[in-house]
């Protein structure tokens, strides 16, 4: 489930913005260090990630980098059949399991671009000699990124933003209202699956194997082991054959682990799952700081209220508010507050007045400028990559981008998605 953590505002993309607000997102940060980062290869942020944060493991975005490397090679190589064999082996390098294979993979791509020397300098020089160690699964399957190799959750999460913004001359206030419904709509969907992990029961997870892990640790979690049993016939309990790689990278019981459970026979015990997948809950398990919240003054101002009850009757009402106030979440509390403010103090409420609507007469006066949709819009400016992908389309056809005094209309280009890989989750 993608969430939102926090929202900026940044003057431009240099590395004194990105610090400021990684440092913003630090100070909110309580439960424990951030281990990895997953960006674009923007060296300015890339700068503000290892000042910031210098212990975590700044992965790049997979997608992007196969995305500028197919863009280079539709741009040097030639014919389109070099170019098909170029990427099928350089799909291979980025995926190999583990360094042998991955230099036995570079060879063999070295071979098949030894034509083109271009394209091999640029592959070289710009990705694999200085940032291998981020995007080649060879080294990001050391990490536990739970199957974060890329940006998409990120960039899906800003376009539904400004899909729900429509454009981009809102002020602060009006801003600020929408990204804060964005977030309860997200608040009430991560509840949604958490329900569904606890309650749902699907037949799959019917097996002895996940009894104690039904209805106590993600839904997907369990899907990724059940993935992992799949395997069990093929792997069996050779860990060299398993490769453990969902073990490293997500916190899960991989297939061998999973033969042996199976040998015993035993249950998976919930202990060797990671902490990540047993949170489904708001509650704070102790990891941040005591509550500052508190109906103190609420509490007595209706307990005076009620004078028709006896003594008795006054503390057993404030004992059940209060047992009741502790037991909810930080988003709880407060909404309780504000229900027991409003009983408390009946003359306040927490709701705004509706804004007053500005009645205006006549057409528009002369000499003020009218927005223009370019200037308003949320659409942001595409990536080299995209531009190839249209020069390329539209050079092999007679429909050709057109320009005019405004604007430059060309070939809206099109996401080829890469190969799906194991280990990989997305949802």
């Amino acid at each position: 489930m993608t969430f939102c953590v926090g929202f900026a505002y940044l003057q431009s993309e240099r590395v004194d913005n990105f610090t400021w607000a990684l440092q913003m997102l630090k100070e909110q940060i309580t439960g424990g260090e951030v281990e990895v980062i997953v960006t674009d290869r923007d060296l300015a942020l890339m700068n503000a990630v290892e000042c910031v944060f210098p212990k975590a493991v700044n992965l790049l975005c997979l997608f992007h980098v196969c995305k500028n490397v197919k863009a280079k090679c539709k741009m040097t190589v030639f014919p389109k059949k070099k170019q098909v064999q170029i990427m099928e082996a350089w799909e291979a390098l980025v995926y190999s399991y583990d360094e042998t294979q991955y230099y036995m993979n570079l060879a063999n791509f070295e071979g098949i671009c030894s034509s083109s020397s271009i394209f091999n300098d640029y592959v070289h020089d710009q990705w694999l000699i200085p940032h291998k160690e981020r995007f080649v699964e060879a080294w990001t399957n050391r990490v536990m990124h739970f199957g974060n190799t890329t940006t998409q959750r990120v960039e899906s999460a800003h376009w539904s933003l400004k899909r729900i913004l429509q454009d981009s001359i809102g002020d602060i206030c009006s801003v600020w209202e929408t990204i804060n419904s964005m977030i309860v709509l997200q608040h009430s969907e991560i509840i949604a699956s958490f329900e569904k992990s606890i309650i749902q029961k699907v037949h799959r997870h019917s097996n002895r194997l996940y009894a104690n892990l039904r209805g106590v640790v993600s839904k997907n979690a369990i899907d990724h082991i059940a993935a992992e049993f799949d395997r069990v016939k093929y792997v069996g309990i050779d860990k060299s054959e398993c490769r453990c790689t969902i073990r490293r990278t997500h916190g899960l019981p991989c297939a061998c682990e999973i033969a042996r459970y199976s040998m015993i026979p035993r249950s998976i015990p919930l202990d060797v799952i990671h902490v990540w997948w047993t949170k489904l809950t708001f509650h704070d398990d102790g990891l941040g700081k005591p509550s500052k919240l508190s109906v103190k003054h609420e509490i007595e101002v209706i307990v005076k209220k009620f004078d028709e009850l006896d003594v008795p009757g006054k503390i057993a009402l404030k004992e059940v508010i209060v047992k009741k106030f502790d037991e909810l979440d930080v988003p709880g509390k407060i909404a309780l507050e504000g229900k027991l403010r409003e009983i408390a103090h009946p003359s306040t409420t927490s709701m705004c007045p509706p804004v007053d609507k500005v009645k205006t007469k006549g057409a528009p006066k002369k000499g003020k400028s009218k927005i223009s949709k370019r200037d308003k819009s949320t659409k942001r400016d595409p990536s080299w990559w995209e531009y190839v992908d249209a020069s390329v389309r539209c050079s092999g056809t007679n429909a050709c981008s057109t320009v005019t005094s405004n604007k430059v209309q060309q070939p809206r280009p099109s996401v080829t998605k890469l190969t799906p890989r194991p280990f990989t989750w997305n949802e």
